[in-house]
């Protein structure tokens, strides 16, 4: 793939060595500073630069379960927990962030979890994650990783969703599975992918750590994660109904 010479810096962006017109607010990548370039070009990922999260927008009834699942996407369970990213830098400083560019004020990763971060190569790495802790009664201290935007210094823009599942999962060593997720330790989960049965995956689930699933086009194409909504296309939601929502 071609690479875009864009820079991320921290609250700038960088394009063939000079500084772009204007601060990226909260260090969000900013579209206009890659606005010319190709949308299967990955961007070199120098400094720390805050990236939406991708995740669904739209909410889907379990009816249409089996329409997706005809489609060849693929379907993993939706944990509740805090979606948002762990950045890894070269020089293994672990930073957690929400999903609204905060970094995450109640919790702080554990040495069992930063033991697996810190043996990646020293480049920066980008995860999407689910923390799970402070909304789940059972589970404590646990990372859900299902999505990698940032591997060996590249934003993988234009990259399948399946090709950087895949290479996600090959970063670590997987010591157990279950049915929805890898474990590499007790703390540390990397979800599965469902190709087939939706309806009764979703119609089993029944523990109140289980929202209900994540519907995704394994073909889906990362576009640049500078927006809440930018990977929202590829993507949908089935909960369980509660008191808050029907589905």
């Amino acid at each position: 793939m071609e690479k875009a010479n864009i820079a991320i810096e921290s609250g700038k962006a960088k394009e063939n060595g000079k500084e772009s017109k204007g601060n990226i607010p909260g260090n969000v990548i900013s579209l206009a500073d890659v606005r010319n370039q190709k949308s299967q070009s990955f961007m070199p990922y120098t400094q720390f630069g805050y990236l939406y999260p991708t995740r669904p927008e739209n909410h889907v009834m379990p009816g249409l379960l089996g329409f997706y699942e005809k489609q060849n996407w693929i379907a993993q369970i939706k944990k509740c927990g805090v979606c948002g990213l762990i950045i890894v830098s070269p020089s293994k400083e672990i930073t957690v962030m929400n999903r609204h560019n905060e970094v995450h004020k109640l919790w702080k990763p554990t040495n069992e979890i930063e033991t697996v971060f810190k043996s990646l190569p020293n480049k920066w790495y980008v995860f999407c994650a689910e923390i799970l802790d402070s909304k789940t009664k059972h589970i404590k201290n646990t990372v859900y990783l299902f999505d990698m935007l940032v591997s060996d210094n590249q934003l993988m823009i234009g990259s399948t969703y399946i090709d950087r599942y895949n290479k996600m999962k090959n970063l670590f060593k997987i010591r157990g599975t279950n049915f929805q997720y890898d474990i590499v330790n007790d703390q540390f989960w990397i979800a599965n992918n469902h190709p087939t049965n939706f309806l009764n995956i979703f119609n089993s689930l029944t523990s109140p750590e289980d929202e209900g699933l994540v519907l995704k086009n394994p073909q889906g194409k990362l576009e640049l994660p500078y927006k809440p909504t930018a990977n929202s296309g590829w993507q949908v939601k089935c909960r369980k109904g509660n008191k808050s929502y029907g589905f």
